[in-house]
């Protein structure tokens, strides 16, 4: 413990000092095997007000990552917030404020809804990015991908994690434009970054959400 920090060295053959804040919350400094400990203890302090930011930001990232289908709970979809109401109802649907679900079947019917969301909007906004950018695929696919939200398979076959529902609209639109660049620019190439910044000027902001709220991928 060093004033209320409670972290742990890991050492290795490397030259310079630094400091992780997990998605846990916990601290991990990394040092080079002969630093002395006393010099740590002293680089933490003097990061410290760093490392409390840090991890009330990974702790409010993650109370918002939390996911639940109880009757009362908040969920946003497609950049709209919902909540979640459960009825004797067989059938699940939207309103304007409220996620419908049949009691018993919640999870199941939670899952085709946001199947059919997700493609009605993916469907129309593929096409249009694509045809504006004279860009050519041959079809789309919403999967339950948890470690990718999207990709462009053979023959230029488009594939998306249904995870991107809970991604507002600007971030689902990126994913598409990287997809469909795939079908122009095969690899991650200077060209294929330059196809993607001609599209989507605040892609490296898409980017950075995406990897901000990567639990979603785990929310079903």
């Amino acid at each position: 413990m060093d004033n209320e920090i409670s972290y742990k060295i890991i050492r290795s053959r490397r030259r310079t000092v630094s400091i992780i804040v997990e998605r846990d919350g916990s601290v991990v400094v990394r040092a080079p095997l002969r630093y002395p400990e006393s010099a740590i203890k002293d680089f933490v302090f003097k990061k410290r007000e760093w490392i409390l930011r840090t991890a009330e930001r990974v702790k409010r990232s993650n109370a918002e990552n939390a996911f639940s289908l109880e009757n009362g709970a908040k969920i946003e979809l497609l950049g709209n917030e919902y909540t979640v109401r459960i009825t004797p109802e067989k059938r699940a649907f939207l309103t304007e404020n409220e996620i419908v679900l049949p009691s018993g079947l919640e999870k199941p019917a939670f899952e085709k809804l946001i199947y059919k969301l997700l493609r009605s909007y993916i469907l129309p906004r593929t096409e249009e990015i694509a045809t504006k950018n004279g860009l050519k695929y041959n079809g789309i696919s919403i999967t339950s991908a948890r470690t990718r939200w999207g990709s462009c398979g053979a023959g230029d076959t488009l594939n998306f994690s249904r995870a991107l529902v809970f991604m507002p609209p600007s971030v689902v639109d990126y994913v598409v434009c990287h997809e469909l660049c795939h079908t122009r620019e095969k690899n991650h190439s200077a060209r294929f970054y330059a196809l993607v910044k001609s599209i989507c000027p605040d892609y490296k902001e898409a980017e950075r959400v995406l990897k901000l709220r990567a639990a979603v991928m785990n929310y079903l």
